[in-house]
């Protein structure tokens, strides 16, 4: 199969429906700010048909390899007094290789393929080197095939493995390898729809990872022909990538994936927005108070809509809450939170009412600013912070998905949870401090609550 960068930087002539009237135009398919644009010719008449904000679907043939570009946007547009025509930059959405699709293609599998997902199978290489060449023993390279890890849905069905490719050259043969997520699907999906489908994996995987996982070379088959064509996806998150070894492994769910994927889909379908929002936290899209800020957010959301009941017991039985109807606030969410997930985090049970006034004062603090009534935490206990209730974020998801208490306490011998405990005393010393006004002026004292 021909990738996208081999029809790039090609002169060739490309077609489009204006008006129900088909218009043919020369262009070239070049990259600009990391995205793949086509700079094409236009005639002048037929530009002036065009509506403003409309979408093209534009299909061409760069050397023998049928493409479409598809949910075409013109980005910018000059006049030539020369050939009397227009000079356009158009952005596609998406770019299909293989065949000239005149609308949204219906497919019936969609594979990703990524090394962003090798760590997770934490096992060996699949390729091993034969030391030993001779002409009885004349492999180059022993490859094992690991074992195919599948589940079956309403959908259809998913498998998980792993597979090499090769780059061959005149000097040198390159072999990689590549971890391979397949969807199949019992009734055809339009291919945005087929592409949402996969990316719910991709999302569990990512919580695996503890980290954004990006999606690789993407390939589908449509409902008519049965053959592969490459998609790809014409933009570009600017994300930091997972390359560690993952939190939770293959050896970890691989003989369960059929109820791990089953919990996860309903997880992902009944409880939205929350595996969302978790999911945009994992892949770091913020950093330092943000990051705090979100993941308190995220925790509170989740407590909201699947422990309210539990919060507000704990609210109720409070003696120190003195608002009227004894109203639930952050730090009893963060009570029974932790009261339910202590089993990983390993806190003393007797200061778990002061963990949960440090967290809370901690967000209270950044979304009032209130320096009277809270203390700034410094930029180690903010950190501690961020450590914590993102273990638990992930937590909830592992315990959501039936991963076993022990494979999460594994996840604490991973360098960035290696120090929870020490994490979690800085947190128990920011909740004894306490602000104070003194003749006009700010200090800070330690104070039991």
């Amino acid at each position: 199969m021909t990738s996208v960068r081999e029809i790039i930087n090609v002169i060739s002539n490309f077609k489009c429906k204006i008006d129900r009237i088909e218009l043919t135009f020369s262009g070239i398919l070049q990259e600009k700010e990391e995205k793949i644009v086509l700079n094409a010719i236009f005639p002048i008449e037929e530009y002036k048909k065009m509506e403003l904000n409309c979408e093209l679907v534009i299909i061409g043939k760069i050397y023998d390899n049928e493409t479409t570009l598809m949910g075409c946007r013109i980005q910018t547009a000059s006049y030539t007094i020369e050939n009397n025509s227009m000079s356009l930059f158009i952005i596609p959405k998406e770019i299909i290789v293989g065949k000239c699709f005149c609308s949204m293609p219906v497919v019936t599998r969609i594979t990703i393929s990524t090394s962003g997902l090798n760590y997770m199978f934490g096992s060996l290489s699949l390729l091993k080197p034969n030391f030993v060449f001779t002409k009885e023993n004349s492999s180059v390279l022993n490859y094992s095939f690991p074992e195919l890890i599948n589940a079956d849905d309403k959908y259809g069905a998913i498998k998980l493995y792993q597979k090499f490719d090769t780059q061959l050259s005149v000097n040198v043969y390159t072999y990689s390898i590549t971890s391979v997520i397949e969807y199949s699907f019992t009734k055809p999906l339009v291919l945005e729809d087929a592409v949402m489908k996969i990316s719910v994996a991709r999302s569990l995987f990512s919580f695996f990872g503890n980290g954004y996982i990006p999606f690789g070379d993407i390939t589908f088959e449509d409902d008519v022909e049965k053959t592969k064509y490459v998609l790809y996806l014409n933009y570009k998150e600017n994300i930091p990538v997972v390359d560690e070894p993952f939190l939770i492994t293959t050896s970890m769910f691989s003989g369960q994936f059929q109820n791990v994927w089953e919990l996860w889909l309903n997880l992902y379908e009944s409880a939205n927005p929350i595996p969302r929002l978790f999911y945009e936290i994992i892949c770091n899209r913020s950093t330092g108070i943000n990051s705090y800020l979100n993941l308190s957010q995220a925790i509170e959301v989740y407590s909201n809509t699947y422990r309210n009941i539990e919060a507000n017991a704990i609210a109720k039985s409070d003696k120190n809450n003195k608002s009227k109807g004894k109203n639930t606030k952050l730090k009893h969410r963060y009570q029974d939170i932790l009261y339910t997930y202590n089993s990983v985090l390993k806190l003393d049970e007797a200061d778990i009412e002061n963990y949960a006034h440090g967290f809370s004062d901690i967000r209270n603090y950044y979304t009032h600013y209130n320096h009277g009534t809270y203390v700034e935490p410094s930029y180690d206990e903010l950190l501690s912070a961020i450590h914590i209730l993102r273990f638990i974020l992930l937590t909830i998801v592992y315990t959501s998905v039936g991963i076993s208490v022990d494979n999460i306490l594994e996840c604490r011998k991973i360098a960035f949870f290696r120090e929870l405990d020490i994490d979690a005393s800085k947190i128990l010393k920011y909740s004894k401090k306490k602000r104070c006004s003194f003749n006009g002026n700010n200090i800070e004292e330690t104070a039991k609550r």
